[in-house]
């Protein structure tokens, strides 16, 4: 049952998706809305992070995300050349001489 909700919490799938060898999806929602409402699940995670080993934590790269405009941005470009700045009202495509 335990390992039913965990999977649920995990997915994020929608609780009629749970797979047919963990018991009906009716019972493992019945006791997920129960414990929850009795305050289980806030216990049981108080209790789990007390021995949880917090020495050390690895980021690793793959989860930093860029914001979209680092993408084709140019390498080894001079940081010291000003912004083009034009009017609101002029035309984006507009070059001037």
């Amino acid at each position: 049952m335990v390992n039913a909700i965990l999977w649920i919490l995990r997915t994020g799938a929608p609780w009629r998706d749970l797979p047919e060898y963990y018991p009906a999806w009716k019972s493992v929602h019945s006791r997920f809305s129960r414990w929850s409402a009795q305050g289980i699940w806030t216990h049981v995670l108080l209790e789990l992070s007390k021995a949880a080993d917090t020495e050390g934590y690895h980021i690793d790269g793959t989860i930093v995300k860029a914001h979209q405009d680092v993408v084709g941005s140019e390498k080894g470009g001079s940081s010291d050349r000003p912004f083009a700045r034009r009017s609101v009202h002029e035309d984006p495509r507009c070059r001037q001489p």
